[in-house]
């Protein structure tokens, strides 16, 4: 999660799922049309709607009451894994190309000890990729492609392997924002009776899940009522949450196919000392 809109945004759904159990297209629980939304009202807007008795409103509002109640070293973990859909078929010294080509995914060999490796690109057909392996193999050793097929003649032992791609998330810090959820309805009767579905149910949902997987918790702090606004029309209550939620960065990844170790070893034609100890024994000439 970015920014505390998202918060905003998916409190503005949760609410709109409340007020309309059977959809928009169906009525209200209060069978009077609900205006539900993210920021503070338009005047004119609320003004007519109030007088006219012709809608009621519900407000979503970020107020400036926040704080910032745990800070992370980044560390990114998985968030979403997309298996391969990239093929390679090994058969003695012939491997085969296919399955569908998709950007961002990985093919690895590993031919005799030497490792080849190509990233998928936009639009490759698996003769492009066969191209582009073939072309890396022959800098070691003979290799040709005739369409997805790539011969290495004399190779005598072939390894693959495919790897997709995911999404990292890595958490930030985790912060607490205060929303205020206002209801304004054109009568007591109408703000009273929203409010005695939305409070009970905003309270028994404890957890948000985000888009990005994590969730974010969702903590009751306190209500306000007010006829202030009678005069115009305008019915109102305040109900204040609290929701802890996690900021994040999210990036792409590829899976890794294969690594690689080399290891050189030097040969020394220096005598061995006498007297030195192996292994807690001493050796004597």
């Amino acid at each position: 999660m970015a920014d505390f809109t998202e918060i905003a945004d998916s409190l503005v759904a949760l609410l709109a799922g409340i007020v309309y159990p059977g959809g928009t297209g169906e009525a209200s629980i209060i069978n009077l049309p609900v205006a539900v939304y993210q920021g503070w009202p338009n005047p004119p807007d609320l003004d007519q709607d109030m007088v006219s008795a012709t809608r009621a409103h519900i407000s979503v509002w970020p107020t400036n009451t926040e704080r910032v109640t745990a800070v992370y070293t980044p560390r990114p973990i998985p968030l979403e894994v997309v298996a391969p859909t990239i093929t390679v078929a090994v058969d003695g010294d012939q491997i085969t190309i296919g399955g569908l080509s998709t950007a961002g995914q990985n093919v690895g060999l590993l031919i005799d000890g030497a490792a080849y490796g190509y990233t998928v690109q936009a639009q490759d057909s698996t003769t492009e990729i066969a191209t582009a392996l073939a072309v890396a193999i022959s800098a070691d050793q003979a290799a040709t492609n005739t369409g997805p097929v790539i011969a290495v003649p004399g190779a005598r032992l072939i390894t693959q392997k495919t790897g997709g791609t995911g999404v990292m998330v890595a958490p930030l810090e985790r912060s607490e924002k205060v929303f205020q959820i206002t209801i304004w309805a054109p009568s007591p009767a109408q703000r009273d009776a929203l409010a005695r579905v939305l409070d009970p149910q905003l309270r028994g949902t404890a957890r948000i899940v985000m888009a990005d997987g994590t969730v974010a918790v969702l903590r009751y702090r306190n209500s306000i009522q007010t006829d202030a606004l009678a005069k115009q029309g305008a019915f109102r209550r305040d109900m204040n949450y609290a929701v802890e939620y996690l900021t994040t960065q999210i990036a792409a990844a590829t899976e890794v196919v294969h690594t690689q170790l080399n290891v050189t070893i030097q040969q020394s034609n220096e005598p061995l000392s006498t007297g030195g100890a192996i292994g807690g024994k001493t050796i004597y000439s």
